[in-house]
């Protein structure tokens, strides 16, 4: 049965964006959403960090692992289940990262079983200790169960060596 069209009309704008090395609109957005989070720096024990100075070198690192960008820290995913449109809302969580090391390895475990949802990534420099970190924004786009069914799938493959 086909689907019914007028589902398209009840749909909001596109708020997440697909990272495409065709377009990298995507990665706009989330340079622009990195450079909002960041704070005036005026009295601070923490300042946030110039994107030019780090965004670039780090975005090459993390690319891909990041499935989708978003234009907000909360979004609607629709999908088709059957012959119906499900929606699903995401709202972002905040995770600090001591190292750009530690960030690329969390996304990279992370990205193995779950697409990650990007939204902002703010680095500052703590002033009294002069340590850096970074402020992630994200949301994994999986749920548990869907997680959980994809594990069980990997390890029960004839040609996995955990048989």
């Amino acid at each position: 049965m086909p689907i019914n069209i007028n589902i398209f009309e009840d749909m909001r704008e596109p708020s997440v964006y697909l990272i495409d090395p065709i377009d990298i609109s995507s990665l706009k957005i989330l340079y622009e959403n990195s450079k909002r989070m960041g704070h005036d720096n005026i009295n601070v024990k923490n300042a946030s960090l110039d994107l030019e100075i780090w965004f670039p070198e780090l975005i090459e690192k993390i690319i891909n692992y990041i499935k989708l960008i978003s234009k907000g820290p909360n979004f609607i995913l629709y999908k088709i289940e059957g012959n119906n449109v499900v929606s699903r809302a995401y709202v972002v969580r905040d995770k600090r990262f001591e190292t750009d090391i530690d960030l690329i390895a969390y996304f990279s475990e992370l990205s193995k079983f779950q697409d990650i949802a990007l939204f902002s990534i703010t680095k500052y420099a703590d002033l009294t200790t002069l340590s850096t970190y970074f402020i992630v924004r994200f949301i994994e786009i999986l749920q548990k169960d869907e997680v959980r069914d994809m594990k069980l799938d990997f390890l029960t493959k004839k040609d996995n060596i955990y048989i």
